[in-house]
């Protein structure tokens, strides 16, 4: 699988607060557990569950860091924006790459904007997770947020990997 849009790493890093707290106060509860035998399992099982929760979902988040946002594999480009499986796209649906904004309560975000091509329109709509992306109308709107920075260079590199790919197809077709 060849990863073409990458997980906002910076995000899920700061995701990892919060379970780091939980381990922490979890690994306090099992040092400094009282003395006395009822409260001493209490404490015991209090520091254990919570480091066994911040574990798990550390584990999560360890596993959503190796999610693309968008691959690509044998003539299908893969959307990673719902949960489940990813929407598989043949590579000859997609147009082009281009850069757009969102306005947010937070401003405005920078975003990936697919166009599908017009003689497809059975990918022109599809239900995708709100948080992540808009797919409507032959565009997939990927939010910024979520994704590796958009840059001037990931949109020359997508679209330069795009135009190989399909010239590949293209010439291998019969």
């Amino acid at each position: 699988m060849e990863t073409w849009i990458g997980t906002n790493r910076r995000a899920l890093g700061l995701g990892f607060t919060l379970p780091l707290i939980l381990g922490a106060v979890g690994w306090l509860c099992i040092v400094w557990a009282p003395r006395e035998i009822p409260w001493r399992w209490v404490g015991l099982g209090f520091g254990w569950f919570l480091l066994l929760f911040a574990g798990l979902l550390c584990g999560g988040l360890l596993w959503m860091l190796t999610i693309p946002r968008v691959a690509y594999r044998d003539g299908r480009v893969f959307f990673y924006l719902q949960l489940g499986p990813p929407i598989a796209v043949p590579l000859e649906a997609i147009e082009i790459f281009l850069v757009g904004q969102r306005k947010t309560r937070h401003g405005t975000v920078a975003c990936v904007i697919v166009r599908l091509r017009d003689r497809c329109k059975e990918w022109h709509e599809r239900n995708v997770s709100s948080a992540l992306a808009t797919w409507r109308e032959g565009y997939v709107t990927i939010d910024g947020a979520w994704c590796e920075p958009v840059r001037p260079e990931l949109l020359k590199r997508l679209n330069r990997r795009l135009r190989e790919l399909q010239r590949e197809h293209e010439a291998g077709a019969p």
